[in-house]
């Protein structure tokens, strides 16, 4: 062809007879390890649904790692085999890597298929304390739970409160794995105060050590603990809040206790739930009677007696009458696995029926376990 330049592209043959991968869900994972993968394949061997049959490994610069398979199944129509494999832990300090995921059929090796996976770094944390504070006395048994801790028994960990280490012998490891591990610990006698909570192994020292605030309290010194109500609804008749308190009288009587609301002339019906060993929670009316502030709260005293001075505590008033207004939600915080129970109050939903709740921009959908 005179006076045309001549074309040239690039043409990239493959072997449409071997397996490839043609997907994998999720194509990343958390570094410790324990998620479940679902990797569908095309013209893979017949191995017969059988999970021993299967290889699938991670490779990377920290080595090679096997995966555990799971479950082998194929589509209606036989084109498509999907293997679900539970991903390996693999060694990663910090951001992220990129591996290659290799499945290979156990008789026919030089089959094998590659694709790409990215593994996450997750941090250690601290989940949760409960309780958050005790008597000062010690003896407490509190139940600390932990995210991608290492794998531990009661002999390779160590639990300090500000400086007062706890005895293996008082250390109760109830369940470790490579997601969450809880354990129980009995508290040490330690002066009253804000101090340190610290958890971490034997072997790395405090340096990698999981920390949170931790409250030791008077046993003979009334004070008010978590959890407390943060909030009421104003034109209601008389809404119930329970107040939890510690080092009360050890046989706290409603004589014992005044509480102090403005706008009222006095204290509002009291109830004891629960008294013993310093620890009591009382349940008091709010009625719509009560002067707000400009700022929409009420400034709420408690006199206890033997107490030197009333205690304070704050409730933000809510107009409950309109639109559903979500008040709380605890924890606030869980492994990305799921299977967390959180517990959401909110104020204005006229009935339990129907209640739906959903989790980030893409709404995914958490089943509610109860409504009440």
């Amino acid at each position: 062809f005179s006076g045309y330049e001549p074309l040239s592209f690039t043409v990239s043959y493959y072997d449409d007879t071997r397996p490839a991968i043609s997907s994998v869900s999720p194509s990343s994972g958390g570094h410790i390890g324990g998620a479940t993968l679902f990797i569908s394949l095309v013209r893979f061997p017949d191995v017969g649904f059988d999970p021993a049959k299967v290889s699938v490994t991670m490779e990377g610069g920290a080595g090679l790692f096997k995966a555990t398979v799971n479950l082998v199944s194929l589509s209606p129509d036989g084109s498509r085999t999907t293997v679900s494999a539970v991903t390996p832990a693999y060694p990663l300090t910090e951001s992220t890597v990129d591996v290659t995921l290799r499945v290979t059929p156990i008789l026919q090796t030089n089959l094998e298929s590659t694709a790409t996976f990215r593994y996450l770094y997750q941090p250690p944390s601290l989940s949760s304390v409960s309780p958050s504070s005790s008597s000062s006395d010690g003896g407490t048994a509190t139940t600390i739970d932990l995210l991608y801790f290492p794998i531990i028994s009661s002999a390779t960990v160590a639990v300090e409160f500000g400086s007062a280490q706890v005895p293996t012998s008082d250390i109760s490891v109830i369940s470790s794995t490579i997601i969450r591990t809880q354990i129980v610990v009995v508290t040490p006698p330690h002066p009253p105060g804000t101090v340190s909570l610290r958890v971490f192994p034997r072997t790395s020292g405090r340096l990698s050590s999981l920390s949170q605030s931790y409250v030791f309290f008077n046993s003979s010194l009334a004070q008010l603990s978590d959890p407390l109500p943060r909030w009421a609804c104003v034109g209601v008749l008389g809404e119930v809040r329970i107040l939890h308190m510690t080092g009360v009288p050890l046989h706290l009587t409603v004589s014992d206790i005044m509480f102090d609301l403005p706008g009222l002339s006095a204290s509002p019906a009291l109830s004891i739930k629960h008294s013993g060993g310093g620890v009591a929670s009382v349940e008091f009316l709010v009625f719509p009677s009560v002067l707000v502030g400009s700022d929409g709260n009420i400034q709420v005293s408690v006199t206890v007696a033997g107490n030197p001075s009333p205690l304070s505590l704050t409730l933000r008033m809510v107009d409950c009458s309109f639109t559903p207004v979500l008040l709380s939600a605890s924890p606030s915080q869980g492994v990305y696995t799921g299977g967390n129970l959180i517990t959401v109050h909110v104020a204005n939903v006229r009935s339990a029926q129907g209640i739906t709740a959903t989790f980030g921009e893409a709404g995914l959908g958490a089943r509610v376990a109860s409504a009440e």
